[in-house]
């Protein structure tokens, strides 16, 4: 997986500041399926991982995927459901 991929998909680019992070600087990607208020979406690893993951956000046990392949059947699948 690559972070054009991500883009491909909808997928927006979070930048983090050196003064916001406290330390370097980095990227990640988010998709909302609803809207930023809702705490529904998928995130990706940052920057400084060699392989890039795609996790929905704030679980208990980490849900993670690794193929962009499964990410797009995942959001269309929860796509397809959203009424």
């Amino acid at each position: 997986m690559k972070f054009k991929d991500l883009e491909l998909l909808g997928f927006k680019k979070e930048c983090v500041s050196f003064e916001e992070s406290g330390g370097d600087e980095y990227f990640y990607y988010t998709y909302d399926f609803f809207d930023e208020l809702d705490d529904f979406c998928l995130i990706s690893s940052d920057n400084s991982v060699k392989k890039i993951f795609v996790e929905i956000f704030n679980t208990r046990n980490p849900i993670m995927y690794y193929k962009i392949s499964e990410v797009k059947m995942f959001i269309d699948i929860i796509k397809k459901g959203i009424k």
